[in-house]
Parts: C-alpha cells; structure tokens; sequence
C-alpha cells in the first residue's frame, strides 16, 4: 500500500483502487484535501506575488500607478483562515499531529501581519513570504500525516 498524492484525494492503493475500504467520512477527508491543495497554490501564489510586482514596476515603472495589490492581501487573510478551518482541523481529527499548528499558526499570523504594513511592500514581503511558506508545509504535513493514517486505518 502507498499514499497516492497524485489523485483528487489522498487514497490508499496496491495498484489498484479499493473501492471496499472507502467510507463515507473519506469524502469529507477528500474535500479536506482539496483545501490542503487550494491553500498550496494560494500560499504559493502569495510568494510570486511578492517576488513579481516588485520586478514588474522595476521594469515597467508606469506599472506603479496601475497597480493597487492591497485587495490581494485582504482576500488572502480572508480566504485562509477557512481554508485552513477546512484542512487542518478535520485533518488533525484524523492524524494528531501537532507538527501542524506548530507551522500553520505562526504562518498564519505572519500572513496576516501583512495588513498593518500596507505602505511598504518590502515590509509585506518580509512577513509574507516565511508565512506562506510555513503554510505550506504546515498543508503538506497535514496531506502526508492523514495519508499515513488512513493506511494505518486499511486492513490487509
């Protein structure tokens, strides 16, 4: 048996899809799932965003005066308290791995520390690029760690 991160959900596979040991709390563990993957991209994205417009007005400065990205923050500290309100928490239900708060909570708060820092996008960058990437492997923790234990949950 191997965790198959490859599908739309985490799923325990010979080779082949058991279908006989899927049950119904395994699809609410696939829609969590797919908010470890969403908050992936997000957090993701938040680093190229961090790490682009600066090029971009260096490069095209008259971009400077189109370009408000202070909505991308806000939206960000939006959406990802739900996103991880949909993974983590199901996702710990499932595995008790601590490791997770102890990477989701700092990048969150860093994340949001953003807000207070509006005026300087150095400053944002500063707290947003380590939070996003505690996020991230604060998500992947929680994808591998359930993904382990719902093998453990398969019988031979």
């Amino acid at each position: 048996l191997r965790c198959n991160l490859n599908e739309g959900i985490l799923a325990m596979t010979s080779g082949h899809r058991d279908h006989a040991h899927h049950s119904h709390s395994d699809d609410a563990f696939g829609v969590r799932n797919l908010a470890d993957r969403l908050g992936i991209c997000l957090s993701a994205l938040c680093i190229l965003h961090c790490l682009a417009v600066p090029v971009a007005i260096a490069l095209i400065p008259a971009l400077q005066t189109f370009v408000d990205h202070d909505w991308f923050h806000v939206a960000l500290v939006v959406i990802l308290p739900v996103l991880a309100v949909m993974a983590f928490i199901p996702g710990f239900r499932k595995h008790r791995d601590k490791r997770v708060f102890y990477w989701a909570l700092p990048g969150m708060a860093l994340v949001m520390l953003t807000l207070w820092f509006h005026e300087s996008h150095a400053m944002q960058a500063l707290f947003s690029i380590p939070g996003s990437l505690c996020l991230i492997r604060a998500h992947w923790i929680t994808a591998i760690s359930a993904c382990v234990a719902n093998l453990a949950t398969v019988d031979p």
